[in-house]
């Protein structure tokens, strides 16, 4: 049996299957630790039936704002100790810090960076020059590294070109969004799409550009206005109350069943943020037969987005209005193909599959898990002719 610790934040609903999964191998002693409280923004509060042994260690968390906490984990050093990890799965930040320190010093055990991290996020972000070095020295004394995507990749090899690089995709409970052909051609045949966004009402998202452009686009084609609607899911600190419409409904946090039945419900997912590492709305929304509209800032968008979407090149109230019309513009049959391949894709994004990939990385197999492919040429036109 190999020993892993696998340390987290705090545990999100959506990583349980995959960290039971872990739990379940016959040859894995699994155990999470986590190290943090939830960010403002986390309103969770259902959770899947939990497999795996966890505990919470000793720690110091500030909230920092909407979107961030600071957490110190105190204790992990000599939780590691007492635990004697072979592996240690940890993203490269204070945990990762931990790990580095632990595996210094013990012979045989080593660590694994988990991470979703963009060239475009950490850009954002402005990283300090201390805090650079920092990550630097982590990357550098990690054996591998397992990321949900080629843009995650591409990231750390700025830091570590010849990094050992195992690929598993962001997962989730598949049966809380997953719906049949059939579903799917009887949602598309209703006359009225829905346009759905889902996440944080914060300026990252680019949540007032899309609320921009959708009040202009109906302003401007009035007649659409019985053709579609816009619905908003989440919670945030922006004051939206400027952009309420009859075409336009906010749902506030949404979970279980409801969430799940506003997912399936919906026709297009429309995400334009301005930075986002890999965000679980895009892989629900491929699971419930959407067709996509995401920024190119979007992390997984070249594993997403594969004829059955648009990716906006520039955020601007002017392209996403350009790219919602001209989704809405489509003949109704191309519209149900588009959306069939979001079905077709979403079987990339299978826990089966990550699991994979978290246990090519865990026993250091010759073999990586499969790279997703890239996104191609013809998917990044934010124009009809694309297709």
């Amino acid at each position: 049996m190999k020993k892993v610790v696998l340390l987290q934040k705090y545990i999100s609903p959506y990583r349980i299957p995959l960290f039971n999964g872990l739990a379940e191998h016959p040859e894995i002693d699994f155990t999470l630790v986590h190290y943090g409280n939830l960010e403002k923004r986390r309103k969770w509060t259902k959770y899947p039936t939990k497999k795996f042994s966890e505990f919470q260690t000793k720690r110091i968390s500030i909230k920092l704002n909407y979107t961030q906490n600071i957490n110190l984990p105190l204790s992990l050093i000599s939780d590691f100790a007492r635990l004697r990890p072979e592996v240690i799965i940890c993203a490269p930040d204070t945990g990762g810090v931990s790990a580095y320190l632990y595996t210094k010093k013990t012979p045989g055990s080593s660590y694994i960076i988990w991470s979703e991290a963009t060239h475009i996020t950490e850009q954002v972000r402005k990283i300090g020059f201390l805090k650079k070095c920092l990550r630097s020295v982590i990357y550098r004394g990690s054996s591998r590294f397992i990321v949900p995507g080629q843009m995650a990749a591409d990231y750390i090899r700025e830091y570590v070109p010849s990094a050992n690089i195992f690929y598993a995709n962001n997962c989730l409970n598949e049966d809380d969004f997953k719906i049949s052909e059939d579903y799917l051609r009887q949602k598309w045949a209703k006359r009225r799409l829905t346009l759905t966004f889902s996440g944080s009402l914060i300026k990252d998202k680019g949540i007032t550009f899309l609320l921009e452009a959708f009040k202009g686009l109906m302003k401007e084609k009035p007649y659409l206005k019985e053709n579609c609607l816009l619905r908003i899911l989440g919670t945030g600190p922006l004051d939206l109350s400027a952009y309420q419409d009859e075409n336009i409904l906010f749902e506030g946090f949404c979970e279980g069943e409801k969430y799940y039945n506003f997912m399936k419900e919906s026709h297009i997912f429309i995400l334009p943020s301005l930075r986002d590492c890999n965000p679980l709305t895009v892989i629900e929304a491929l699971f419930a037969g959407n067709i996509l509209i995401v920024s190119s800032r979007v992390g997984n968008y070249p594993e997403a987005v594969r004829d059955n979407g648009l990716i906006i090149q520039s955020i601007s109230k002017a392209e996403i209005g350009r790219a919602i019309d001209s989704i809405l513009a489509l003949p109704r049959e191309r519209l149900v193909d588009m959306a069939l391949n979001s079905l077709a894709v979403s079987s990339t994004f299978t826990v089966e599959k990550s699991l994979e990939g978290f246990i090519s990385a865990i026993f250091n197999d010759e073999r990586e898990a499969s790279a997703p492919k890239r996104v191609s040429l013809a998917d990044e036109l934010c124009s009809p002719c694309a297709w």
